[in-house]
């Protein structure tokens, strides 16, 4: 080389270094032509294909011309970076050497990654890599050319439009466009034990993509729907999985059966002429509360009955409640104590109206013959008068 020592390798920002000069046989003639370029190195320094993170995975928009990553799901499927996935040619002449034999790669060079292990990846959440669009056919590969020194090459951008890093340690060095194939849908993926699978598998999945980007029907013979593993009669949670056969690209939803809601009945309280008690709202199979004590003049509370006269069943707080329930309280009067008109909250008769009344010392088989008997003594009395008035 002429005048070796008058070229500058010093100089930042995209000079060359002497471990990174190569040179490349020109096609015409017998010349040699020469080049400097930088080796393509990660933060460690190490040449950038080495890094062992994951790759980014992303979707191209060709209207934007943007790098978008893809869902969180999709990323933790992807495949570890791995030098055994590259090809690379620093020379321009498609002079392909593994980079597993030599991971030197130069700025302004190319490197070739194979999308087997990524596509594999990748195919059990619903996501492929890009189609040829002369072929028609899932692509084997995709080529990169490394930018030169100084370039920014391309920006990755995140679901919000920010500015997404590579080289992290967790994130490889290389992003990688995928393609959704089985885009799924916001629909709660539950149903109640005896509801209809049938019903609920064509709501979970939003479209599915042909290579020309067109929706699949659900009912289409590329497109299989495995429930077999959903138990309806049983709470739990099972699988539905999703296929689309021609690219081998899967996506399983996780349904749940659940079991249904629980009947909540009503627990009244009837006081009965005493202080007012709050009704309970109580799950069905669960206990009512037993509340408070309610108070009345002149009485004592002597408990709760299914009957308003008690002659039902004096209700047992113990046993779950399966039915809305009125519960009445029942009286015992005290002693001595005026209660002629306190009963006014509900209606006695018969032998609840006798026992109402035992407390003036009367009652009304009592007090009917006292009746007639006054009325017989008052015709006496005034037939004795009217006979002396005839004898005078």
């Amino acid at each position: 080389m002429t005048n070796k020592d008058s070229v500058d390798i010093t100089r930042a920002g995209g000079g060359a270094e002497i471990s990174d000069f190569f040179y490349t046989p020109s096609r015409g003639g017998g010349d040699l032509k020469f080049s400097f370029q930088r080796q393509a190195l990660d933060k460690a320094g190490d040449p950038m294909l080495s890094a062992t993170g994951q790759y980014l995975g992303t979707t191209y928009d060709t209207t934007t011309k943007t790098y978008t990553t893809v869902p969180d799901c999709v990323q933790k499927a992807m495949a570890q970076q791995s030098l055994s996935d590259f090809t690379i040619d620093n020379f321009g002449l498609s002079n392909w050497v593994d980079a597993t034999t030599d991971p030197t790669l130069y700025t302004r060079g190319r490197y070739k990654l194979d999308l087997s292990r990524i596509r594999e990846s990748v195919s059990g959440v619903g996501y492929s890599v890009e189609v040829d669009k002369t072929t028609g056919k899932l692509v084997d590969s995709y080529t990169y050319s490394v930018p030169s020194a100084g370039s920014s090459g391309v920006t990755v951008v995140d679901a919000n439009g920010d500015p997404v890093a590579v080289d992290t340690g967790k994130i490889g060095t290389v992003y990688v466009a995928l393609r959704p194939v089985i885009i799924p849908s916001d629909v709660d993926a539950v149903i109640t034990t005896g509801d209809s699978v049938d019903a609920l598998k064509t709501r979970l999945i939003e479209s599915i993509k042909d290579h020309d980007g067109k929706t699949v029907p659900l009912t289409s013979s590329d497109v299989t729907i495995d429930t077999s593993k959903v138990d309806n009669t049983k709470p739990g949670q099972y699988p539905i999985t999703y296929t689309y056969v021609p690219d081998g690209v899967s996506y399983t939803v996780e349904v749940t059966v659940k079991a249904p809601a629980a009947e909540v009945y009503t627990v009244s309280f009837d006081s009965r002429g005493g202080s007012s008690v709050q009704s309970e709202r109580v799950t069905s199979g669960d206990k009512a509360t037993k509340p408070a004590d309610p108070t009345r003049n002149g009485y004592t509370f002597a408990g709760w009955n299914t009957k308003s006269d008690g002659t039902g069943d004096t209700y047992d707080f113990t046993k779950p409640v399966t039915e809305n329930t009125v519960l009445y309280a029942q009286w015992k009067a005290d002693a001595g104590a005026d209660t002629a008109s306190a009963d006014t909250a509900s209606t006695n008769t018969g032998a609840a109206a006798d026992a109402a009344l035992a407390h003036t010392g009367s009652s009304v088989t009592g007090f009917i013959p006292a009746i007639i008997a006054f009325a017989v003594s008052g015709m006496a009395v005034t037939s004795f008068i009217r006979r002396r008035r005839i004898r005078l």
